[in-house]
């Protein structure tokens, strides 16, 4: 009822501010009430992955229709890394693994990439760096690159979210009537835990660690945070969550993306009345990924949309070759 609640006061005035972008925080506040607001602040940390409501657009929150939790692959990110190096090297690609890029720079009309075991050149580089990483400084760029990348990066934060996997008997979630994609929300003094519940299906639950418990976690000693999380799950009533720790299947999974120095969060989050763009193109490096996505029903934030905005980035580059391909022709044909 709040979230319909909400909806109905962001139709109104957007209706009367179709150009313009409020913040959820302003949005559950002309509500008067402090159960809305408190649910705006519950959706902003589980959802958005940011410490306040007050940091989140509205455009972008009710804009985006993939639906709390996202997609899931079938068999992971890994397989599909897998499968796409593979196709890569079957078409003669040269995939170095294992490097750690240090540097991006132009030199004398090419680009360096340096990395922790060699200098890679090319005449083509699309980044996709996570926006906490671009925002750390940890890869430098030359100034030019920086100068036109930082005015984007400002209008962005890097969503802290941290997913931690409980792998449960299948048995269970029949025995307890518990339907596919099921999520309860519980509150507690320290954070609001968001539960997907039988994920994608799968005898699994989702427990959402985001905004500020995200770093907590995920720097927390592991048995801590199991027995923390088992905890937590007996105590659900509705439905009726007793008896997890007996059905235990396997380790319980923590990602570590808000932590982890090569990601520095789970995705990109705008501020609000800050539009998404399509990839940056500076010179021949064109920064893509799922930052970079102007569509909202692309799914932005998201492997959907990181594969969208890396089709842009490839046809921008194939738009570049082509032009270039013709100027030399008409070059020769002059000489």
């Amino acid at each position: 009822m709040a979230m319909n609640r909400l909806f109905e006061i962001y139709s109104i005035w957007k209706a009367q501010h179709p150009d313009e972008d409020i913040s959820l925080r302003q949005l559950a506040e002309a509500s008067k009430s402090r159960v809305i607001v408190a649910v705006a602040e519950e959706r902003a940390a589980n959802w958005m992955a940011v410490d306040s409501a007050a940091q989140v657009s509205s455009d972008e929150f009710w804009g985006d229709d993939a639906g709390s939790g996202g997609m899931q692959l079938q068999e992971g990110i890994g397989k599909l890394v897998a499968a796409m190096t593979g196709e890569a090297q079957y078409y003669k690609a040269d995939i170095q693994t294992r490097r750690i890029v240090q540097a991006v720079k132009k030199v004398k009309g090419r680009l360096h990439i340096v990395t922790d075991k060699d200098t890679i050149e090319a005449d083509y580089v699309v980044s996709t760096l996570s926006v906490g990483a671009l925002k750390s400084g940890s890869i430098q760029f030359d100034r030019g690159v920086r100068s036109q990348l930082d005015p984007i990066l400002a209008g962005m934060t890097a969503a802290r979210m941290t997913k931690i996997f409980v792998p449960l008997r299948p048995e269970f979630f029949d025995q307890h009537n518990i339907a596919p994609d099921t999520f309860v929300t519980i509150y507690d003094r320290r954070h609001a835990w968001l539960l997907h519940l039988r994920t994608d299906g799968k005898p699994l639950v989702t427990i959402f660690a985001s905004a500020a418990m995200s770093e907590l976690v995920e720097r927390s000693n592991y048995a801590d945070i199991e027995e923390q999380m088992l905890d937590l799950l007996e105590r659900v009533d509705q439905p009726n969550l007793s008896g997890v720790r007996d059905n235990l299947e396997g380790r319980i999974h923590i990602t570590d993306w808000t932590t982890n120095a090569y990601f520095l969060g789970a995705y990109s989050a705008m501020l609000p009345g800050v539009k998404r763009r399509n990839p940056l193109v500076v010179g021949n490096l064109i920064f893509a990924g799922e930052a970079f996505v102007q569509n909202l029903k692309k799914s932005p934030s998201q492997m959907t949309g990181a594969w969208e905005s890396g089709r842009i980035a490839g046809k921008k580059i194939l738009t570049k070759l082509t032009l270039a391909a013709r100027t030399e022709t008409v070059a020769t044909s002059l000489a």
